[in-house]
């Protein structure tokens, strides 16, 4: 008697187990939670026609990844992982002659969906352009002050 329960016991948390891992599973199917474990990559590329650069100044608040100079044909990209909670944000200020901006170069909540692998930004004399993964025109757009 003593040993039918306890394989009723067993079958009853491998059945359990087994319903674990399949929801786990399904909710990782998705394409927003599939960002969690890749890595997500910003790309800033410079198009100034007048072949100038300009200066982006990048941090999250954990990493300041520091000032870099955006040349036309080398672009600035660095790579993370989206935080658990969804609240991975790099915030960015670029500086091109006596102008400026400041922007949110990565912020969880606007692109998991957005850009979840390769978000693009390019720079030009009408200011920084922000592209959705896949598309060849800005859905985000910030202009030098």
């Amino acid at each position: 008697m003593e040993t039918n329960k306890k394989v009723k016991l067993s079958m009853n948390l491998f059945v359990l187990l087994l319903l674990y891992i399949t929801s786990v599973k399904s909710i990782f199917a998705t394409s927003e939670l599939d960002s969690f474990l890749a890595r997500t990559s910003v790309t800033i590329y410079n198009q100034m026609k007048d072949g100038s650069n300009f200066t982006v100044h990048c941090k999250s608040k954990d990493d300041d990844l520091g000032s870099h100079v955006v040349q036309v044909g080398s672009p600035y990209e660095w790579k993370f992982r989206v935080n658990f909670f969804a609240t991975t944000l790099f915030f960015c200020d670029a500086y091109w002659k006596d102008k400026s901006i400041g922007f949110n170069g990565y912020e969880a909540k606007r692109d998991l969906s957005r850009c979840p692998w390769e978000c693009v930004w390019k720079g030009s004399e009408d200011g920084l352009f922000g592209y959705m993964e896949g598309y060849t025109d800005p859905d985000l757009h910030y202009a030098w002050k």
